[in-house]
């Protein structure tokens, strides 16, 4: 696998594992996780969609440091399109 998807997937999973924060915003990271591991689509489609499911930086429960998270996600996605 692609080593920016699988630093994507590692902060995806440090946000789920983080007790801060909600529970939208843990499934939101576990959708993205199952997203970037299906084996059926390209690259480029899987963080795409990946990216639309993590538009949710706009939150207002979520704190600054899994907003950081998140837009690194997002940034490591991009390069990947």
């Amino acid at each position: 696998m692609i080593p920016e998807l699988n630093q994507a997937m590692a902060l995806l999973q440090e946000v789920i594992e983080d007790n801060t924060v909600s529970k939208n915003i843990k499934a939101a990271a576990d959708s993205c996780i199952k997203i970037l591991k299906d084996e059926t689509c390209e690259t480029c489609v899987k963080c795409d969609r990946a990216i639309q499911v993590l538009n949710i930086t706009d939150d207002p429960n979520m704190n600054m440091y899994t907003k950081t998270l998140i837009w690194q996600v997002i940034s490591l996605l991009e390069s990947q399109i």
